[in-house]
Formats: C-alpha cells, structure tokens, sequence
C-alpha cells in the first residue's frame, strides 16, 4: 500500500478500503495522525448511519461527505513516505541443520584434575592463559591501526562487545591459570608460577579497559559536524532561504546558521559524542521544518530533508448574508489548484491545499445561486470572512 493507491481509493469514493489501508498503517504513524485516523473513520461510520436511517436530508450528506474526502485527503499528504511499507522478497528460513540430519551437540569437556606434576596441568593451564592475553593484546593493535575507522563507529553495541570480551578473558585467564597455585613451583619467563593467574587477569583488565575508552572515541581529537539541508523542488512554495538549525551537543543547544548554501556545522564537538544521536530542528526558516527531529554526530557529517511545516496548507473561514449578517449555507467555495468545499449551515468552510500548490496567498471565489459571485485574497491560517449579496429584489 502506498500514497497513491490511497488516493486511487478516495478518488473512487471506496472509503472501507481506504480505511482498511489507514488502519494498516496506524502503527507507522506518529500519535497525531493515529488520532486524525480514528476520527476520521469515526466520522465516516457516522456518515454511514445518517444515511442508512434517513435521518439527515440529502444535501447535507453530500455536504459532510465532501468534507470528510478534504479531511482524509489532507491526512494522507501528512503521512511520511518511510511510513508505507516497502514489499520484501521472498526469503528463505536457514536452519542450522539440514533437513532428515540430526544435530550433534558437543559434551564440554570435564575441567582437568590438578596433576601433582609441575609440567602437565599447569603447562596446559598456562598456555590458555597465554592464549587469551595474546587475544586481548592483538585486538588492541587492530583497534590502534584502524582507529580512524571504528572510532565512533562502535556506539553502543560496541561497547557492550568489549566489556563481555573483556570479562570472557579474564575468565579464562583465572579460571584456568589458579589451579597452579597450588602446586608452587616452576617458573614462566622468571615469573613465580604461583603469581601469573593474577598478575595476567591484572593485565587483561587494565589493556581491556584502555581498549574500551578507545573503541568509545575518549580522549580523542574534538571534530566538526556539518549538516547539509536539501528541500523538496516545488516552484510555488516559498524558498528556504534563511534559519539555523538547533543541535543539543553535550549539555546544551548549538545554533548554527544557515548559510547561502543551506550548511549549518557545529565545531569543536568532543569525540567522546561522536556516533551519539541528538535533538535537532530548524528555527527561523519560516514555512519549513526538518523531516526528522534527531541527528548523528559524525566527522562525515549528514544530509537532512527539508520538507514544508503544513502552516500554508488550510483555508477556513464564514460565508454570511450581507443584508442580515446571517450564515449562508451551500456556498460553493473554489480555491484554484485544490478541492472545492460547501458551507455548512453555519456558513463555515474548510479547504486543505495541497503541497505542490501552497503558497503564501490565495485567490478564491464563493457563489451560490441568486447571489452576487465573490473573488477575494485569502491568506492560510487566518479566519477569511466572506459577505455576499443577494441579487432578488425585495
């Protein structure tokens, strides 16, 4: 499902599909949307049992299915685009055995029996021990030649890799280098071989810890964040020409301007923040907004959608008899570009534009029969006031 087959739906008035798909969708949506869904198919059932019983006349179900199709249009050009689901390929279920095998699980081997002789049990609990240092220190020299690419890379999951390597290490280091402290003899480089278990976990922990701060970016150089805005074409629109764009780092908002190339960069960020995701929104850029509330710290920096803030997509206002001030019902009400709506009987109106034709000013027009037609300026968000004259002769 996707936003055109949702309009496909609205343009053939089939709204138990459409809201079928609506439905489907909720759990995509934002809080405000899931509200204006459930209203709007509330606002549909209803429709439905005025028209079943008859208890409304029939201009006054047209009126309101005209409406409901303005509001149901408005809240699918709201929705999105990650919100639609994308269609996968068919996979395939890997299972760890094939089919009619039967799966074999390794018994653990049982811990070996401290051997009285100095050179069996300890000699294999020393190379164990060995093994795992050598681990630990071999992975810190990746870690310091590829520093530059993992650096702020790891983020969170990183970090818990780390410490459960590390305590896996240490482990093994004292679990199986201990048991030779009862025996008390031998030597390993000069080294009592009643001391190694010890002094070996001792160094684990300490060259764990120092790869742990630098897998995290600590103590590495500060670096500079730049954000690049890329709006939407629509030649109609006001351009995005002007703002900044507001960032939290570490424990307060930076404030970057945007320049004539709409790049806004945030310098002297800690590295300890790279990799981290923050706050972020535009300010002062006047009928835009950020696609997204949130960006990541990163030296490549990061490119974000601009897209329009919905205050240039609504027209309301009252239409009134000019000789009694009364409201003027079934007014039809045209704004070039977008759909038409009737006044209800309280002479009120609602018209969402949408994206491609919003602007700053509209031109619209109210006529009804046996009235003088309207043409007037109107401006979105503000209450338009519409009189017309009767053209009978009292």
């Amino acid at each position: 499902m996707d936003r055109q087959q949702l309009l496909t739906h609205l343009q053939k008035s089939d709204f138990k599909q459409l809201f079928e798909a609506l439905h489907q969708l909720r759990p995509n949506l934002n809080q405000s949307l899931q509200e204006q869904v459930i209203q709007l198919a509330s606002r549909y059932n209803s429709y439905l049992r005025e028209m079943h019983l008859g208890v409304a006349a029939k201009e006054d179900l047209n009126i309101e299915l005209n409406q409901l199709r303005n509001a149901v249009m408005y809240t699918i050009d709201q929705i999105p685009d990650g919100a639609f689901p994308v269609a996968d390929a068919s996979t395939t279920t890997d299972t760890l055995f094939p089919v009619g095998s039967t799966s074999t699980t390794a018994t653990p081997a049982a811990p070996a029996t401290p051997s009285n002789h100095p050179t069996t049990g300890g000699g294999h609990s020393l190379w164990l021990g060995a093994a795992a240092l050598i681990a630990v220190v071999g992975l810190f020299v990746v870690l310091v030649i590829f520093q530059d690419q993992l650096k702020g890379s790891t983020g969170a999951l990183g970090e818990i890799f780390f410490i459960v390597l590390l305590g896996i290490l240490a482990a093994v280091a004292y679990f199986q280098l201990m048991p030779s402290q009862a025996e008390g003899s031998g030597k390993f480089f000069g080294m009592d071989l009643k001391l190694r278990g010890p002094i070996i976990v001792g160094v684990l922990v300490a060259v764990g810890s120092f790869l742990f701060l630098q897998a995290r970016g600590d103590g590495g150089e500060p670096f500079d964040f730049t954000v690049r805005i890329i709006p939407p074409e629509l030649p109609e629109y006001p351009p995005l020409e002007d703002g900044s764009l507001k960032i939290w780092v570490v424990n307060r908002y930076e404030k970057p301007e945007l320049n004539s190339d709409l790049l806004a960069e945030v310098k002297g960020i800690p590295a300890s923040e790279e990799g981290q995701r923050s706050d972020a929104r535009l300010e002062g850029a006047r009928f835009w907004k950020l696609e997204v509330d949130s960006v990541t710290l990163t030296r490549a920096g990061q490119t974000l959608r601009a897209v329009p803030d919905g205050s240039l997509g609504a027209v309301s206002g009252r239409v009134t008899n000019s000789a009694n001030g009364e409201p003027l019902e079934g007014v039809q009400i045209e704004v070039a570009g977008a759909p038409t709506d009737t006044t209800d009987q309280y002479g009120k109106f609602y018209i969402y534009i949408p994206i491609q034709q919003q602007r700053t000013e509209y031109q619209l027009t109210a006529t009804k029969s046996y009235y003088a037609p309207v043409s007037q300026t109107v401006y979105p968000n503000s209450t338009v006031k519409i009189s017309l004259k009767s053209k009978r002769r009292d």
